[in-house]
């Protein structure tokens, strides 16, 4: 995996850094897109000390579905992935959001559109060269452990022609500061990061 990544980075750079965020959904994750092509897209995911992805914070990123299947390849650290269900009898009630992604529609915005109640099903730990595979209507959210650098591979399969981009928490998103989500980085920021995480040692 290692080879397929550097093969990737010392040939697209240019491309990969166009098309990649810093604090993506939140502060501390950063999106790297290794390649872009529908239903065989690679993403890296990698987080920085400085995340808030880890288990004391409510929902840094809310629970949700997904336009496509997806595997998740861990590569560096530990990643908790929590799967969730709706349950009208037993499940805690959640606001439904409907959003539009920076990353797919250039801009990100919220509109409640109602309640539901969920109940998390299970919660999967995956070490370095664990995977698991998500079908693209599981809910779902992921957290890591405070303070600590993580990495994982995002892989996009089959689209869901169904998909209906809706995110499920309590926390108001109308009133999250974004300014410092979704920054566009540069090339040597790009290349700090991957050296920070040692990854391809």
């Amino acid at each position: 995996m290692k080879v397929l990544i550097k093969h990737l980075l010392d040939n697209n750079i240019d491309e990969i850094v166009a098309k990649s965020y810093l604090n993506c959904h939140c502060i501390g994750l950063h999106s790297i897109m290794l390649l872009d092509s529908p239903e065989k897209t690679i993403r890296m995911y990698i987080t920085t000390e400085n995340h808030e992805m880890y288990e004391d914070i409510n929902l840094p990123i809310a629970i949700h579905p997904h336009h496509c299947n997806l595997t998740l390849y861990c590569i560096k650290g530990e990643i908790f992935n929590y799967n969730f269900i709706k349950d009208d009898v037993y499940g805690t009630e959640s606001k439904i959001w409907y959003y539009n992604s920076k990353i797919s529609d250039g801009e990100m915005r919220f509109t409640k559109i109602g309640t539901t109640k969920i109940i998390e099903m299970d919660t999967e730990l995956l070490k370095k060269r664990d995977s698991i595979l998500l079908e693209a209507k599981q809910l779902h959210t992921i957290k890591v452990e405070k303070g600590k650098i993580n990495a994982w591979l995002v892989f996009e399969g089959r689209e869901d022609k169904s998909y209906i981009p809706l995110c499920y928490t309590n926390t108001d998103l109308n009133n999250v500061d974004s300014s410092k989500l979704y920054i566009k980085p540069t090339i040597k920021e790009i290349k700090n990061l991957i050296k920070k995480s040692k990854i391809l040692l």
